[in-house]
């Protein structure tokens, strides 16, 4: 069925149709919400995959940056230590 018909039969009165056109106009229909509900999950699992990668980089971020912070506190902490061994002598 293409979709103008089932357009049109869609806009007849169910009297005047027959019995295959009835079914056919009914399979059709849920044919056509099918295709919406799984256009609508592939979307939702495009957008949950889209917001899973962003939040996988934003950590990664995190954890270099917190790399980076321990590397810059073991070495402020070492020459804290050298410094105070020097002040010692």
């Amino acid at each position: 069925m293409s979709e103008a018909t089932y357009e049109e039969l869609r806009h007849a009165s169910e009297s005047d149709l027959s019995l295959r056109e009835f079914v056919c106009l009914q399979v059709y229909g849920q044919r056509l919400q099918l295709k919406q509900e799984i256009e609508e999950s592939r979307r939702d699992a495009q957008a949950a995959a889209e917001a899973r990668q962003q939040a996988d980089h934003a950590n990664e971020a995190e954890k270099r940056d917190m790399q980076r912070a321990a590397v810059a506190s073991a070495q402020r902490e070492e020459g804290l230590r050298l410094e105070l061994e020097s002040a010692k002598r």
